[in-house]
């Protein structure tokens, strides 16, 4: 079946969807911040058992997760007291639509992403984005790795600024998707980078938030180059500030 995406005037064929999100299973996955990996049991309830091999009827199991432990959206919510906005009331533009990939996986993998590394190379785009991904050397590693403590790379203050400012040919970037732990590094306890891109103030913790914009962490690109794709994200509606979710790109063939 041949998939096809419209921009404006112009119709373009879609490869087939690539999971971007880590495999994750009971006790392994990705580790960042020292955070209890996903536990999966059996539910218990009096006689029943949710384990068809421990003789129960069927099987029914409980999740014992951190979301920002495995691939998950977050939103304004994460950093505010009030005022933020839950997943549960994300605009659902937020969930898909037209997506450009910046390839950066053969720089360095501590530090920060500085602003002209990415801004450069959106420059000139030839069609209107609402979504961007950024590929590190966080792709190259195992799925499973452990960040935890490595002080991993992140985005720049100035980066994150950027990215909510950005406008170019009807662009404006709603969710931004990495493979990194976090937007900010590991020590930031101020989530700064969180708040430039949010366009949230320093320091504070009511606020309310009338961009209402996303951000995916933990992402995991493979061998997925530099270009446009289809993105489509599927996050449960439940109102907290992160939830795994299942990221889905599928590139736009060019002419």
């Amino acid at each position: 079946m041949v998939l096809l995406y419209r921009v404006e005037d112009k119709v373009f064929e879609l490869e087939e969807f690539v999971n971007v999100g880590r495999v994750v299973s009971n006790g392994s996955g990705p580790n960042c911040f020292y955070l209890p990996r996903l536990r999966i049991s059996p539910v218990e309830i009096g006689e029943f058992v949710g384990s068809v091999a421990m003789g129960g009827s069927c099987n029914v199991d409980m999740l014992n997760l951190t979301p920002h432990n495995v691939t998950h959206l977050e939103t304004s919510a994460h950093i505010l007291r009030n005022g933020g906005v839950a997943v549960s009331s994300l605009d659902p533009n937020c969930f898909h639509g037209l997506c450009y990939l910046v390839d950066l996986s053969t720089g360095e993998s501590k530090g920060l992403i500085e602003e002209d590394s990415v801004m450069t190379k959106l420059q000139n785009l030839e069609l209107p984005i609402q979504m961007l991904a950024i590929k590190t050397p966080a792709s190259k590693l195992p799925s499973s790795y452990d960040f935890s403590g490595m002080d991993f790379l992140a985005l720049s203050p100035a980066l994150a600024s950027a990215l909510s400012q950005f406008e170019e040919n009807g662009s404006a970037i709603q969710t931004l998707i990495l493979d990194l732990p976090s937007v900010d590094m590991e020590n930031d306890a101020e989530l700064t980078a969180h708040r430039r891109f949010m366009q949230i103030p320093d320091g504070v913790g009511d606020y309310e938030d009338r961009l209402g914009r996303a951000v995916v962490e933990l992402a995991y690109f493979g061998d997925l180059k530099e270009g446009y794709y289809y993105c489509s994200i599927t996050p449960p509606r439940i109102e907290t500030n992160a939830v795994p979710v299942s990221v889905a790109l599928a590139r736009l063939i060019m002419d």
